[in-house]
């Protein structure tokens, strides 16, 4: 999308409350992410049991050999959907494509649906090094 749709897309995000986050998963430039459906883990801590990160890159403030002109106002987003399984680390699925905050919350609810009554949570495995 366009630097000038993104920022509008931004602000949309920050009114949901996203958040602006420095860690990275790959090379993007920095993530927005929210987390849903708050529960206590065993430690008494509140913890997110899904989470929707996008991951984004922001071609407008680099200077990349080659880049056409459209593509110097263009920002990309790809979105991580985290579903945690504290037994397990966490299941993930990664919509790479435009949609509406509402759509993909809306797939992360039914992800973390999916995952959470179409898997059973393993034992943890000790193993003896």
């Amino acid at each position: 999308m366009t630097k000038r749709d993104f920022d509008d897309f931004k602000q949309r995000l920050f009114d949901r409350g996203y958040r602006k986050y420095p860690r990275t998963f790959c090379n993007e430039d920095y993530c927005l992410g929210k987390g849903f459906k708050y529960s206590e883990d065993s430690d008494g801590d509140s913890r997110s049991s899904y989470q929707v990160i996008l991951a984004v890159y922001d071609y407008t403030d680099k200077d990349y050999p080659g880049l056409t002109e459209e593509r110097r106002d263009y920002v990309g987003v790809e979105v991580h959907i985290l579903v945690s399984r504290p037994s397990e680390g966490r299941m993930e699925m990664l919509i790479v494509g435009e949609f509406p905050i509402e759509e993909i919350e809306s797939f992360a609810a039914k992800f973390y649906k999916f995952v959470m009554e179409n898997t059973e949570p393993r034992k943890l495995i000790k193993k003896q090094f």
